[in-house]
C-alpha cells in the first residue's frame, strides 16, 4: 500500500488543500469530548444517512476507515426481518398477526419503525456492490482548523492499495480530526454517519 500524501507531518491532506473550517462551538464540544472520553465527538446531526462508515482506532491514535467498512441502511423485507430477528422465539403466524401483515405482503419492505424495533434496526452490510470504492472516494476532505484562531484540528490521508481500482483506506490523524470529518459530511448532507467500531 502507498500513502499518498504525508499529513501527519507535513500538515496537508491529500484530499483537499484548502481548509475546512470548523466552527468554535463544536471545536469546544468535540475537545471537551475527547479530552474526557478518548474518543471522537460523533455528533450525528439528524437520522437520514444511508450509509454508516465504521472506524477503527490504531494502536498510534489514528483512525483507519477502509472501504469494506461499510453498512447499508435499508429497510429489511417483513420476511428478512422476521428470520434475523424473532424466528427462534415466535412463529411466522404469530408474527405476521403481531404487526397485522397480510400474507400477501410478507416480501414487502418492513416499516421502519418495526425495524428499528427489532435486533438489525435498520442496517445490514452492503451486499452485491463493489465494495473496492470507497464511499468517500472522491470527496475533497479539507485539512481542518479552528473557526476562532485557525489551528490545525488533524488531517486525513488516502492510502491505495495494489491495483488501478483506486483509494480503499482513508486515515484520521486523531480522534478529533474524525470528529472534524463528521460535522463536515454533516454539513454537506452526505448521508453518510461515522461510527468507531
Amino acid at each position: 500500500m502507498r500513502l499518498l500524501d504525508n499529513c501527519y507531518t507535513g500538515g496537508r491532506s491529500q484530499a483537499g488543500s484548502s481548509p475546512g473550517v470548523i466552527p468554535d462551538g463544536f471545536v469546544r464540544r468535540a475537545r471537551a469530548h475527547v479530552d474526557r472520553t478518548g474518543q471522537p465527538y460523533l455528533e450525528h446531526r439528524a437520522d437520514d444517512y444511508a450509509l454508516t462508515l465504521l472506524a477503527r482506532r490504531l494502536e498510534d491514535g489514528r483512525f483507519e476507515l477502509r472501504a469494506e467498512d461499510v453498512l447499508e441502511r435499508s429497510a429489511p423485507t417483513w420476511r428478512e426481518l422476521f428470520h434475523h430477528s424473532v424466528a427462534s422465539r415466535m412463529s411466522e403466524q404469530e408474527f405476521l398477526a403481531f404487526y397485522a401483515i397480510e400474507p400477501a405482503r410478507w416480501d414487502d419492505a418492513a416499516d421502519c419503525a418495526a425495524a428499528d424495533q427489532m435486533v438489525l434496526n435498520g442496517w445490514r452490510r452492503r451486499e452485491g456492490e463493489d465494495t473496492a470504492r470507497h464511499p468517500l472516494a472522491g470527496m475533497q476532505i479539507p485539512r481542518f482548523v479552528s473557526e476562532l484562531d485557525g489551528a490545525p484540528l488533524g488531517c486525513t490521508a488516502w492510502v491505495y492499495g495494489p491495483g488501478p481500482r483506486g483509494p480503499r483506506v482513508l486515515f484520521a490523524s486523531c480522534a478529533m480530526a474524525l470528529s472534524c470529518l463528521q460535522f463536515w459530511l454533516d454539513d454537506r448532507d452526505a448521508g453518510i454517519r461515522l461510527q468507531v467500531r
